[in-house]
């Protein structure tokens, strides 16, 4: 009701689907638990970039367990450069995906190599230069 309510222009599937892709199972949905446990915060941005443009782009889920996905609006046709790095500054992750304008879902997979911890994350997508951190289990 209260992603109704923020964003009456949204249809009714794009909110159930902004509700799935923000919840913690997302990727390992099992019978069990389905698909975890929403962040509404995050449905919000999803359901909201889907109809407006999106003011940042956002990582998640974060901790990582073996991928994570980075969300924008990309209108510029350049290309996106995804560096994650250790604290020492070793790059363990060096991904290049190229121009696509229009809203994007980068996924990062292959990450279950990557010891438990913190890496430094940096996005360069014009107007885009996110830096953060991730935390792996």
């Amino acid at each position: 009701a209260c992603l109704r309510q923020a964003l009456p222009e949204a249809t009714a599937a794009t909110l159930v689907q902004a509700v799935r892709e923000s919840s913690d199972r997302y990727t390992r949905p099992d019978s069990a638990f389905g698909y975890g446990i929403p962040d509404m915060a995050l449905a919000l941005y999803l359901a909201g970039s889907r109809t407006e443009t999106a003011e940042a782009p956002v990582v998640f889920p974060n901790p990582v367990d073996d991928l994570f996905y980075i969300v924008f609006q990309h209108d510029v046709n350049s290309g996106i450069q995804v560096v994650l790095t250790d604290l020492a500054g070793h790059i363990m992750v060096n991904r290049f995906f190229p121009a696509f304008p229009g809203r994007r879902s980068l996924r990062i997979d292959g990450l279950s190599f990557l010891q438990q911890g913190m890496y430094l994350l940096k996005v360069t997508a014009p107007p885009y230069n996110l830096t953060g951190k991730i935390l792996t289990f």
